[in-house]
């Protein structure tokens, strides 16, 4: 019995081998013919978007190939009835051809010639399909003689599998129109009352001739694809990371490892000194701090861990120590300490880790967190940012990292920068590269008219996505391609010291706030970097506007509260260490990052690879930067008196205005003055004197209120005298 057993079970086994191997040769023949038919269509596809004008003949190519091989069908009298389909056929070369103009289109029945298979479609045909030899009916796309493109229906009637052949070698050509349709001008044969079929017996012997049709009276053209021109696109070659060099060092990784042990003892010490009830139960290394993990009692509350940070900085040897009461993804605290051995984060390790192509070009580093992750984002989607730091905090470092970046990641008519310098030195390296829409911008004045004219490019640009019916810049460079249009390049704006344009020009803030609350869209993005983050520079507005927010080293928690809203930035190590508030990055948290760092050789190998590849094309719209001051001539005695009496008769209208206000009020002040009239306080006091001098306003002063006007109008309404009030209400005399 058990070998019964086994030898079921092993033909069992060997049956479903052999089933299953069955069932994948038919699964593998059923996915070849689907491949096959979906490479037939896309070939036809390909054809008809490629060479439309070639279209009909290659079709009509493979279907003589396909139809090569098909037997004769015999003749046979068919009746047609009144809902079926009229079938046209051209008859014998020796038939009178000639247009009937009493054309009768009640149902007969008639006897058609000897008929050659379709060989060759009219001019007037599209793709007719081959014919197959059968009963039925024969669907296929037909353009009727006046132009009109539907579905046409052709019903064969066979009688057996073989035609006779016919002794003529010039093929008939079928044309089939839908009965409730207006007929076309065409030529057809005349027949009345003849018997075809002995006339064609009869004249078998005749040579054939060409078959004339007439052409119709109304026929409109083929329309053609439009044919898309892709604009020709000039060689580059990015720039290669070989370019740059390598900076991180796996030795000081190693040294700071064994350090961490020691600390790690150390800490646990000092809280048991001090009675904290919590204790470090591990720690990670990052580029610049190690994050010790901090768990704390169950009776303990984390907030009271603050106030023990300076004691434990003191026993740590007097270290900048930073608590991070929350660390995401853990359940522990986390208690920051500076490594021994600092290590640099290379721009070239953080571009090989990166993603390439499309919009990931546009991807902007901004560091390693103390996890060691690099931490980047797509600077359309910050999609501005404000950089502060003071002196050796790295700010120029990581703004550099930043532009050498989007000039290795991006072609010049992809990408272009205005480049804005107040100090001249710091982004030289970049002069006269292709990517540059300007050249380098170091005067304040310049810098105004330049984001004056960045806002216009921003309305025209939005003007031209109305017209196009997109709403951003991708949709549109999208919609370009497919037009055969050029495409709009992303425009990114560097200032680096924002604090000496506020300081030296006042209303610059007024384009910058304007394209940081529009710009987005449009493509053109603000990098705005400043030492210091006062809010009389970084006003609200300002920073509303620029949603990402790098706070490098500061020199007090006043600053960090300005950039950051809290303190922290001021206990940073500076040389690139920073806390980012960015809602891309976190929403919850402001992580702290070590910025890439990038050496001033690097920067001019890349500047010299690039510019030998693409020479500078500045934009015509931004090389005029000068602002623009109306001529000046000396005036003439009759000009400053003219000049004068305008003055004069201006101000005697504005005090007119003011009397006729002034009476309806009860007092009066310069403050009021100058808030309704929006003048100075010099011609405010003038005016406020000249009233107390013809008497409408007292000269006793309230120093609340202001002084008492004396002198009301008829439409003044005294206010009621309050019981309480010692205050007499002076009516004014009838």
């Amino acid at each position: 019995i058990g070998a019964i057993i086994v030898t079921s079970l092993i033909l069992l086994f060997g049956v479903g081998l052999i089933f299953n191997r069955q069932v994948k040769i038919v699964y593998q023949r059923i996915k070849e013919t689907q491949k096959k038919h979906k490479e037939q269509a896309y070939y036809y596809k390909e054809i008809r978007k490629e060479k439309p004008d070639k279209f009909e003949d290659i079709v009509f190519q493979d279907n003589k190939k396909a139809t090569a091989s098909i037997p004769i069908v015999k003749e046979k009298p068919v009746s047609v009835l009144p809902r079926q389909p009229d079938i046209i056929v051209a008859p014998k070369p020796t038939v009178v051809s000639q247009v009937d103009q009493s054309r009768n289109d009640t149902p007969k029945t008639q006897s058609y010639p000897d008929v050659k298979p379709v060989a060759k479609p009219s001019p007037d045909a599209q793709a007719i399909p081959p014919y197959r030899p059968g009963n039925g009916e024969l669907n296929f796309q037909v353009k009727s003689f006046n132009g009109n493109q539907g579905l046409r229906k052709a019903v064969f009637f066979m009688d057996g599998d073989q035609a006779p052949q016919t002794k003529h070698e010039q093929p008939a050509y079928v044309r089939a129109t839908l009965p409730n349709e207006p007929r076309p001008a065409i030529s057809e044969p005349v027949i009345n009352n003849v018997d075809v079929k002995e006339e064609v017996s009869a004249l078998q012997g005749i040579e054939t001739s060409e078959v004339k049709v007439e052409k119709p009276i109304v026929q409109q053209p083929r329309r053609e694809e439009a044919k898309v021109v892709e604009p020709t696109i000039r060689e580059y070659v990015l720039p290669s990371l070989d370019l740059l060099d390598n900076h991180e060092s796996k030795e000081d990784l190693m040294k700071n490892e064994e350090s961490t042990f020691s600390r790690t003892e150390l800490i646990n010490t000092i809280f048991e000194d001090l009675n904290i009830g919590a204790k470090v139960v591990g720690h990670t290394i990052g580029p610049s701090v190690t994050r010790y993990d901090v768990q704390m009692d169950r009776n303990v509350s984390v907030s009271s861990m603050s106030k023990y940070i300076n004691d434990i900085s003191i026993r740590l040897g007097g270290v900048s120590t930073r608590f991070e009461p929350l660390v995401i993804g853990k359940a522990t605290s986390g208690l920051e300490i500076p490594n021994e051995y600092r290590t640099n984060v290379g721009l070239k390790e953080a571009l090989e880790k990166m993603e390439t192509g499309g919009r990931y070009n546009r991807d902007i580093p901004f560091g390693k967190n103390i996890s060691g992750e690099l931490i980047y984002a797509n600077i359309t989607d910050l999609p501005h940012m404000l950089v502060a730091g003071s002196t050796g905090s790295g700010k120029s470092i990581f703004v550099h990292s930043i532009l050498m970046a989007l000039i290795m990641r991006n072609r010049p008519d992809e990408l272009k920068l205005m480049v804005v310098d107040p100090k001249r030195v710091e982004l030289s390296n970049y002069a006269d590269i292709p990517h540059l829409l300007c050249p380098i911008i170091t005067d304040s004045k310049k810098a105004k008219v330049a984001f004056n004219k960045l806002v216009d490019e921003m309305e025209k640009r939005y003007s031209i996505f109305q017209e196009a019916r997109v709403s951003k810049i991708s949709q549109y460079n999208d919609y370009a391609k497919r037009s055969g249009l050029p495409t709009m390049p992303y425009v990114v704006v560097v200032v680096d010291e924002y604090a000496d344009l506020s300081d030296t020009c006042r209303d610059i803030h007024e384009p910058v706030v304007r394209i940081a609350q529009k710009a987005r869209a449009a493509g053109i993005h603000l990098i705005i970097s400043t030492q210091r983050p006062t809010t009389d520079v970084v006003n609200p507005r300002i920073k509303t506007n620029l949603p990402a927010h790098v706070a490098l080293m500061m020199g007090s928690y006043v600053d960090s509260t300005t950039i950051l809203g809290e303190s922290g930035a001021e206990k940073l190590l500076g040389n690139g260490d920073m806390l980012v508030e960015c809602a891309i990055i976190s929403r919850t948290s402001k992580p702290r990052l070590q910025g890439c760092f990038v050496d001033i050789s690097e920067i001019n190998r890349v500047a010299d690879f690039i510019k030998k590849q693409w020479p500078v094309e500045y934009d015509p719209n931004f090389l005029d930067l000068e602002e623009k001051v109306e001529d000046f001539r000396p005036m003439s005695g009759a000009d400053v008196a003219s000049n004068t009496s305008s003055r004069e008769m201006a101000e005697e209208e504005l005090y007119s205005q003011l009397i006729q206000d002034t009476t309806e009020r009860e007092y009066t002040s310069i403050s009021f003055i100058q808030r309704t009239y929006g003048v100075g306080f010099p011609k405010a006091g003038r005016l406020f004197a000249r009233l107390q001098k013809d008497g409408i306003v007292s000269t006793d002063s309230d120093s609340a209120k202001g002084c008492k006007v004396l002198v009301h109008d008829a439409n003044f309404n005294a206010p009621s005298v309050n019981p309480g009030s010692t205050e007499l209400v002076v009516e004014e005399d009838k």
